[in-house]
């Protein structure tokens, strides 16, 4: 099995779009959650239970080649770590 990492330009494009969405969230303090489960989609395995978590099609991922991404940020609570500075 070969990695190859090289991105095409439509992966590059739906990337930067990705990225955008993820600065624009942060900017305006929104959370970024993982898609609505979908028991069809998420077929979790004895082997793999957490693989097809957020796999469901969604604005904050995609895939690069054969893998997969996803960005979330649920847990993250940038707004109450950085209240000491106020």
């Amino acid at each position: 099995m070969s990695l190859n990492f090289l991105a095409t330009q439509s992966e590059i494009s739906i990337r930067n779009e990705i990225i955008s969405r993820i600065l624009d969230s942060t900017a305006k303090n929104l959370t970024i959650k993982l898609p609505k489960f979908d028991a069809e989609t998420s077929i979790a395995t004895p082997e793999t239970a957490a693989m097809t978590v957020g796999i469901e099609p969604n604005e904050f991922g995609s895939t690069l080649g054969e893998y997969r991404y996803q960005f979330e940020g649920e847990e993250d609570r940038w707004g109450d770590f950085c209240q000491h500075d106020r």
